[in-house]
C-alpha cells in the first residue's frame, strides 16, 4: 500500500511524438484566464503547458481544491514505432507542506476540550491526537487515489496507450 500522494508510471504509445503533443493540446488549456466556455463547463479538461519533450496539467475543477494532482509527462523514444510516456501525478507542493501542519492543527483541536473526552476517557488517553490527523490523511490519499485513477485513465485513453506500473 503506497503511503505516500505520488505515482509514477510509464505510458507505451505507437504515436510519433508530434501526434503526442497534438493530442495533449487538444485537451490541455495552455491559456491563463478564461477557461469555461458562457454554459460554465471547460473548454479543456486540463490546465498546463504542452513542451516539445513533455507536459505539466492539472484537472480543471468547479470549485477550490488545494489538492487536485499535478501530472507531469515527460516524452522518451522506446524503439521503433514506439513511445514511452514517463508519467508521474503528486499533490501541488503548496498542498505537501500544508498537510502536515492541517494533520497537526486537527490533532490538537482535542487538547482544546470537549472533543477528547469520548476518545480519552472511552477508548484510550490521548487517542484524539493519533486518530483524527490519521483520518485526515487517509481522507487526503483516498481523495488522492480517486484523481489518479481518473488521470491515468483519461491520458492512457487519449494516447492510445497501455499502462505499466513502475
Amino acid at each position: 500500500m503506497q503511503l505516500l500522494p505520488y505515482n509514477e508510471f510509464l505510458l507505451f504509445t505507437r504515436l510519433s511524438r508530434n501526434e503526442i503533443r497534438q493530442k495533449l493540446e487538444s485537451q490541455i488549456d495552455e491559456t491563463p484566464g478564461q477557461t469555461q466556455s458562457y454554459w460554465g463547463t471547460p473548454l479543456k479538461p486540463y490546465r498546463g503547458k504542452v513542451t516539445a519533450n513533455g507536459f505539466i496539467a492539472t484537472r480543471i475543477i468547479g470549485y477550490r481544491n488545494s489538492f487536485n494532482p499535478v501530472v507531469e509527462g515527460e516524452f522518451f523514444d522506446a524503439g521503433e514505432d514506439e513511445q514511452e510516456v514517463h508519467m508521474r501525478v503528486e499533490l501541488p507542493k503548496g498542498s505537501l507542506v500544508m498537510v502536515p501542519v492541517i494533520a497537526i492543527a486537527l490533532g490538537a483541536l482535542p487538547l482544546l476540550g470537549g472533543i477528547d473526552y469520548f476518545l480519552s476517557d472511552v477508548l484510550l488517553p490521548g487517542a484524539g491526537l493519533l486518530i483524527i490527523p490519521l483520518l485526515f490523511y487517509a481522507l487526503i490519499l483516498v481523495l488522492f487515489r480517486m484523481e489518479l485513477k481518473r488521470s491515468k485513465k483519461f491520458f492512457a485513453d487519449l494516447l492510445n496507450a497501455d499502462i505499466v506500473i513502475i
